[in-house]
């Protein structure tokens, strides 16, 4: 009598075709939720329907594509590329890594992974949510993971982060590079790392406690804080582009220890400890508007502290 379980199975692609269509697979079915699914050495998959996976393996010379913005869910062990991952098509791809250790989802050294205007939401147990060490480029939609790592391994170790914008909690910027087109917003600490950055996009810290050890920053800009909260600073931190500390008479930000380099102006702030940071005790003047109003046969004659009328 039929129990009703579902058993995983290990499906692997048997050549080029769609994923909706049994003869692309090995054994010749449509995978579950439940199966551990491959697209093999020189395939190439669409995804032509809302596709589902246990697991998801892209080996190195495979490509998955997608068409007509169809979604992809992955979940207990994530997604593994080795190859091409096209989703510029793709409408919403989540993976929830729920077996502890496996990441929701690994873009290995001479992989490429490449989002549209669909969203990507990544979360593992126990292991970083989106790793990268390969090239990956974010789109329009919106990237959001537990925890994100560039640069662990051999290759390219090149991201960028799309207008979309990526969210994450605790940054480990090993090395590589990293492109800010949208903002980088972390919800948590900042691990040491050497990777360089380029870009208009911001890193924006959130209204929280934040400790950032010895890194690199770009565009550092944290959220308007409504409580007081601090900074706690492990080592030397290396600013570039513009930096924006947006403390409030409620919210005020303590520098707890370690280097930030170069010296910036911060608003609400109270130094303990750390060098090479202004604080000042309240927030900017508000710009100074006036209006003037002139007849039509008047010309303003502007002097440097008052305006005469001729």
């Amino acid at each position: 009598m039929a129990s009703g379980q579902v058993f995983a199975v290990a499906i692997t692609s048997a050549g080029t075709g769609d994923w909706n269509t049994a003869g692309t697979w090995s054994p010749a079915q449509v995978p579950t939720n439940a199966d551990d699914v491959a697209i093999a050495a020189g395939h190439t998959v669409t995804v032509d329907t809302s596709a589902v996976a246990q697991s998801l393996n892209v080996a190195a010379t495979a490509t998955l594509n997608f068409t007509a913005s169809n979604t992809l869910n992955v979940g207990t062990k994530g997604i593994k590329n080795y190859g091409t991952f096209n989703a510029t098509n793709a409408g919403a791809i989540t993976s929830t890594a729920a077996t502890a250790g496996w990441q929701g989802l690994y873009n290995y050294g001479g992989a490429t992974f490449t989002m549209g205007a669909g969203t990507l939401t990544i979360s593992a147990v126990g292991a970083v949510g989106l790793e990268n060490d390969g090239t990956f480029t974010g789109g329009s939609g919106l990237i959001s993971t537990n925890s994100f790592r560039n640069g662990n391994g051999a290759g390219a170790r090149s991201l960028t982060v799309g207008i979309g914008g990526l969210n994450s909690g605790t940054f480990y910027p090993n090395n590589g590079s990293i492109t800010l087109n949208g903002n980088l917003t972390l919800t948590a600490d900042v691990a040491a790392g050497a990777v360089t950055y380029s870009g208009a996009g911001k890193m924006i810290l959130t209204d929280a406690n934040h400790a950032i050890a010895t890194v690199n920053v770009r565009n550092l800009e944290t959220a308007a804080f409504n409580a007081a909260h601090t900074l706690t600073l492990s080592g030397t931190v290396t600013a570039t582009g513009t930096t924006k500390l947006n403390g409030s008479a409620a919210g005020a930000i303590t520098f707890s220890g370690g280097t930030f380099t170069p010296a910036t102006t911060a608003y609400y702030c109270a130094t303990s400890g750390t060098t090479n940071v202004t604080c000042n005790a309240s927030a900017p003047p508000s710009p100074v508007s006036a209006s003037i109003n002139l007849m039509s046969n008047e010309k303003p004659v502007i002097f440097a502290e008052e305006v005469e009328m001729k």
